[in-house]
């Protein structure tokens, strides 16, 4: 009842503009979408300078310190229209309709590149998930809500298998180090996964990558318990 409340409000407060350009209609118009580059290139998730490689699959020398296997990113997080769509999908007021604008980058970006949509044919999408506390605050999980628009695209099922144990501090507010220690050992999975056997593929979806810290240990802990292959995808990459 709170939350029905609560949205009545809001639309009666915040009525559907475009966060950018105030223009009546959509969250964000397609005029303003189009002002949103799709990136060109795909990068190693983890090289300093970026280093381009094919369909964002993590260099062989990066591969030896860390979990994830390749990152698609649809584009940059310097752009000023995804910052704002992001913040306000993540924070107050939590539009959660952004889903669908944001989740049209990503579809776009995947349909740049040759052969990835038949690669993950055997893939399962995994949402980074959030800390209870943090759900009920904000009413829902970004990354899930990512992952319904894009399943839908890839024709591939989205399994909720990973929980985060801990209700850490926001990562935006710490160093990489700090980071890395943040997130460590925050995340189980369900023990159904546990037990499906050795040919586990799974694609993380989340919203902007930074220091890679939250989605490799993501991968980490999905490798210790079986994962063959760990990708992700994510609307932006700082």
């Amino acid at each position: 009842m709170w939350k029905t409340a609560s949205k009545i409000l809001l639309n009666l407060f915040l009525p559907k503009t475009c966060i950018n350009c105030k223009k009546n209609g959509e969250l964000i118009c397609v005029d303003c979408l189009s002002l949103i580059e799709i990136s060109e290139n795909q990068y190693c998730p983890f090289c300093f300078p970026p280093k381009i490689t094919k369909q964002g699959k993590t260099c062989p020398n990066c591969k030896k310190q860390h979990f994830l296997d390749g990152l698609i990113c649809a584009t940059s997080f310097d752009n000023k229209i995804i910052k704002q769509a992001i913040h306000l999908f993540k924070y107050p007021p939590f539009l959660k309709e952004l889903s669908k604008p944001l989740s049209c980058l990503i579809i776009n970006q995947l349909k740049l590149l040759n052969n990835i949509t038949s690669y993950f044919s055997d893939f399962v999408f995994v949402p980074i998930p959030i800390a209870k506390k943090r759900m009920l605050f904000r009413g829902f999980n970004q990354s899930q809500e990512l992952a319904k628009e894009i399943s839908i695209f890839l024709n591939i099922e989205t399994k909720n298998i990973l929980t985060k144990k801990i209700n850490t501090p926001p990562q935006t507010t710490l160093s990489k180090n700090q980071r890395i220690k943040n997130i460590l050992n925050v995340f189980s999975t369900d023990k159904s996964f546990e037990n499906a056997g050795s040919n586990k593929k799974i694609l993380l979806v989340d919203d902007v990558f930074t220091t890679g810290s939250t989605i490799n240990e993501a991968a980490r802990i999905l490798k210790e318990n079986g994962a063959k292959e760990v990708w992700a995808i994510t609307i932006a990459r700082e």
